[in-house]
């Protein structure tokens, strides 16, 4: 229950890691302990485990698009079928029309550090040691 999302601590909707990226891979001795791989969770739910890093940015953005359109909206917007069944369904459950109350959306993209992941629609832009 440590997750947001559903009414749990304040948030109507949690979609990301529960952690760094990194806790997953070993680390240097004596912190040699290698974590269960990095899960990706739709609220309480996950959705992959390990997350697929090389589109998770893009994941975010296409949510965050369709969250902040819908609300901008006079009607309910489909929601992207791009998406995972997850959280199209979890999207599809959400109540964007109420503009009578407060509305707050975070986004916290990954930092770029170790481990480094790359989509492949920008594989080409960077150098070889990158990809």
């Amino acid at each position: 229950d440590c997750l947001p999302g559903e009414g749990r601590q304040g948030f109507d909707f949690f979609f990301g890691l529960p952690y760094s990226h990194e806790e997953g891979y070993p680390g240097p001795s004596p912190e040699d302990i290698t974590f269960p791989p990095v899960p990706l969770y739709v609220n309480d739910e996950i959705v992959e485990q390990p997350f697929i890093a090389g589109d998770l940015s893009s994941r975010y953005t296409n949510i965050s698009n369709f969250l902040l359109e819908s609300f901008a909206s006079q009607a309910p917007l489909p929601v992207p079928s791009t998406l995972d069944k997850l959280t199209r369904e979890a999207l599809s459950d959400l109540d964007l029309s109420s503009r009578d109350s407060p509305w707050f959306l975070h986004v916290a993209f990954e930092n770029p550090h170790v481990p480094l992941f790359i989509s492949d629609d920008y594989a080409d832009n960077h150098e070889p040691s990158l990809r």
